[in-house]
């Protein structure tokens, strides 16, 4: 989801009515283009800021070099069920071999 300009804890507050109980991840435009992806801008019926990230224009499936950059510089953050988001800072790679 793009934030147009919104705050993370506004987006992940509307986020968390959506996906209780599940993890949400963020990562930053520049840091999308840094690993050579392709953003789609891709509104949807739940949401006008809906966008994926993708291999490039012609492709979905990312390579595993763009899928361990974009891990690297990803946020995780868990969502309770009727709690307050909680937030943790992952870098993926330390965790999972991808």
């Amino acid at each position: 989801m793009r934030s147009y300009y919104r705050k993370e804890i506004e987006i992940i507050e509307q986020m968390k009515g959506w996906f209780e109980g599940a993890f949400i991840v963020t990562v930053k435009v520049n840091k999308c283009k840094e690993a050579d992806t392709y953003i789609l801008y891709k509104p949807s019926e739940r949401s006008d800021y809906h966008s994926e990230i993708l291999k490039s224009k012609d492709e979905i499936l990312l390579t595993k070099a763009q899928a361990r950059k974009l891990a690297k510089f990803a946020k995780l953050y868990f969502v309770q069920k009727n709690q307050k988001y909680h937030k943790k800072i992952v870098v993926f790679s330390y965790q999972y071999k991808l």
